[in-house]
């Protein structure tokens, strides 16, 4: 456990040390290496989730395994691409971590998920989420995110969603769930290595453009009882949504943000969770 706080506190740190070196000279002019210059996701190379046309089910025991709360991360890649600064919290606050995601799937109740959403393993999945959620003991925390670019406005997603979202919370689970990130212009990668030190603004999207389309997940679920929503949105655009933040690419693809831009969310997500999920190690074991 000491370790991977340490290890962290490295990233951190050689990431400032990084920063610092670049105001000197901004962007690289070859900005994929910034992008793939760690994994982005340590779980994608694992058997930790179920891929896209796939079918199957599984649930990964991660964080703090004699952890006193007990946190599901469930969602697509879009939960995953969170996943390194939710492990550092999970050690910080002593979380036992389940972890449940398929690729392009957004989370849903099955008997009323609608047919032919990503793929047709998609709905099969939820059905088995929907069974394991109901035979396992509650969890203390849900935590999720989703692909604006999948479920693309779809309301009948959003109803099978909050079907969930309120079967769960109903146990007393405290759902959390992210505001889908901005997205850049297909071509932001080339735009950064033509425009390098001005980039942030050359190659910037409006917030319209970069919301869209928008999360029909987070309007499906507002306002229910037990249910947080993290809205990051201001951590990505000021008046507009730059793909360059700090000398710091934001996004890996089109889709998902960098490994070191979600670090740098650290803080962001710690905020969001709720203080009973945050107590001293040694308040939570007593």
């Amino acid at each position: 456990m000491i370790l991977r706080r340490l290890c962290f506190g490295l990233i951190i740190a050689v990431t400032a040390t990084l920063s610092s070196s670049i105001s000197a000279q901004p962007v690289s002019a070859q900005p994929a290496s910034a992008v793939q210059n760690v994994p982005w996701d340590q779980l994608d190379s694992g058997n930790c989730l179920v891929t896209k046309d796939n079918f199957g089910f599984t649930a990964c025991p991660k964080g703090d395994l004699a952890g006193t709360i007990n946190v599901g991360l469930i969602g697509d890649s879009h939960m995953r691409q969170y996943f390194a600064p939710l492990d550092y919290l999970a050690y910080k606050y002593h979380w036992r971590v389940t972890y449940i995601s398929k690729s392009a799937c957004p989370v849903g109740d099955a008997s009323i998920f609608p047919t032919g959403v990503s793929s047709a393993s998609c709905k099969d999945w939820n059905g088995r989420l929907t069974k394991y959620l109901a035979e396992q003991p509650p969890f203390d925390l849900i935590v999720n995110s989703n692909s604006s670019l999948v479920t693309h406005g779809n309301k009948l997603i959003g109803a099978a969603f909050a079907k969930t979202v309120t079967s769960q919370t109903a146990r007393g689970t405290i759902w959390l769930t992210i505001r889908d990130n901005p997205k850049p212009n297909n071509n932001f990668l080339a735009c950064i290595a033509k425009n390098v030190a001005n980039a942030a603004v050359a190659c910037a999207r409006t917030r319209a453009q970069a919301l869209t389309p928008a999360d029909v997940l987070v309007p499906a679920i507002k306002g229910l009882p037990n249910v947080v929503i993290a809205d990051f949105t201001n951590a990505f655009c000021k008046k507009v949504c730059p793909p360059v933040i700090q000398n710091t690419v934001v996004y890996r693809d089109h889709s998902h943000i960098s490994s070191n831009f979600a670090r740098k969310m650290v803080h962001h997500l710690e905020d969001a969770i709720p203080a009973r999920f945050k107590l001293p190690a040694l308040l939570v074991t007593q």
